[in-house]
């Protein structure tokens, strides 16, 4: 099983390829934030949060990613190689 660093270097990767910015989201003191904000050259935006196979959003987790999606953010959950390589297609 791939750890959730393996993951996200391979989502950082795959945008670089593309062109696209993957930028840490980092906010001392506000838990919960999806792990990183992609940016695409025809001005799209998202989030995604990246965990292992076996990984679990916490409760703050799933509240922060459902205030996003209701602010009319596109926010991603993935597990694994596989499932970044799909989000990447639908983009």
């Amino acid at each position: 099983m791939l750890s959730e660093k393996r993951i996200e270097m391979h989502l950082i990767r795959e945008c670089k390829k593309r062109g696209w910015h993957c930028l840490k989201l980092v906010d001392v003191g506000r838990a919960g934030y999806p792990d990183r904000q992609i940016m695409q050259p025809d001005g799209a935006m998202w989030l995604c949060e990246v965990k292992r196979q076996d990984g679990k959003l916490s409760k703050i987790q799933i509240h922060r990613i459902k205030q996003l999606r209701n602010l009319g953010f596109t926010v991603h959950v993935v597990y694994s190689k596989d499932d970044i390589d799909e989000v990447l297609k639908s983009c």
